[in-house]
């Protein structure tokens, strides 16, 4: 495993840390208004149960990204190079995450290496190492989402199909429309494996799922 993941790591390792060390890293208006809520979190204890704007009126994100960020914010005193460079090693553990995942599932040294190498050169995956925003989120919760996946086939596990609701809402939040048509497709491709998603399981992938929309659904009633 080390004489193949090495050079993977190698790799992804030096596409990312050298450029955000030096302070070559977006920062616009979105990265300070987030930073700014999660500041005002850790400081001002002014939780919140709404989190950034969709760009559609009246139709908001929850929060949890805000809570993701407000222990970086702790952690790093409100510096956006170091959260950045957090967001780095995010980015780097994604793909060894990713060469574990695929070596689990295919016990191929050669797949693992091709898979997680192409995800090290990815230019979408470098532009999420090195961004402030929430689509970055959607990379590691995708290997949580394909082993979720995993584990319902493998062991046909109630919890996993509740950990699949609270991911698939997770990543709908990360990233509204990417989010929108996995968990649609997820729900239509799971009427093809009847002996893993059967009637009575559904209920707990929709738990999973308004576990994530609960604040804002507490935040409608409150506000009437």
């Amino acid at each position: 495993v080390i004489l193949t993941l090495a050079p993977v790591i190698l790799t992804a390792s030096l596409l990312r840390f050298p450029h955000v060390i030096q302070g070559f890293f977006a920062f616009t208006f979105d990265q300070g208004r987030d930073l700014l809520a999660a500041t005002r979190i850790v400081y001002e204890h002014n939780l919140t149960l709404i989190g950034p704007t969709t760009g559609l009126p009246g139709i908001f994100y929850g929060p949890w990204w805000y809570y993701f960020l407000s222990p970086l914010v702790l952690i790093s005193n409100g510096n956006p190079a170091i959260i950045t460079l957090i967001f780095a090693l995010i980015g780097l553990l994604t793909v060894i995450l990713i060469y574990l995942l695929t070596y689990k599932i295919t016990k191929s040294y050669l797949v693992s290496s091709a898979i997680s190498a192409s995800a090290a050169l990815s230019r979408s995956f470098l532009t999420a190492s090195s961004q402030i925003w929430s689509p970055s989120l959607v990379l590691p919760l995708m290997i949580l989402y394909i082993t979720c996946l995993y584990k319902i086939v493998l062991k046909n596990s109630i919890n996993w199909l509740l950990v699949l609701g609270i991911t698939c809402g997770l990543i709908m939040d990360s990233g509204a429309a990417f989010g929108i048509m996995l968990t649609v497709a997820t729900v239509i491709t799971s009427l093809f494996f009847r002996k893993e998603f059967t009637i009575n399981s559904y209920k707990y992938l929709l738990i999973g799922f308004l576990i994530i929309l609960l604040p804002r659904i507490i935040f409608d009633f409150k506000h009437d």
